[in-house]
């Protein structure tokens, strides 16, 4: 995520790190679910200056993850979020670099200096 490096990062390492806990876990009475929101009105985006027009509220969020949680190890809540996830899996990773660029650029002021 340009302008975002350590967060989006960390959020990678974090999804890659509850799958494979998932895994190691499985049959052992412990549940790890990675939950993939997208953007989610929480407060963060405003003080962080970013405008978003497709907010999820928290309960659009923490329901499914909740309804999920022993059945599977990612959920990514909302239609728009899985089909977008989806594209970009198939997609080659510089142009979805330069994609996010453009769109953290536009959203976002401390990028637009």
């Amino acid at each position: 995520m340009p302008y975002y490096a350590v967060y989006g990062g960390t959020k990678a390492f974090l999804a890659m790190w509850g799958e494979a806990l998932g895994a190691e876990l499985a049959g052992r009475g412990i549940d790890v679910l990675v939950l993939a929101p997208g953007d989610t009105k929480t407060g963060f985006q405003e003080v962080a200056g970013e405008m978003s027009t497709r907010w999820s509220s928290v309960e659009q969020v923490v329901e499914p993850a909740i309804a999920q949680l022993g059945r599977r190890a990612v959920v990514i809540p909302g239609l728009e979020n899985k089909a977008g996830l989806l594209i970009l899996r198939f997609l080659p990773r510089g142009m979805v670099v330069r994609m996010m660029e453009r769109r953290q650029r536009a959203q976002t002021p401390a990028a637009r200096r």
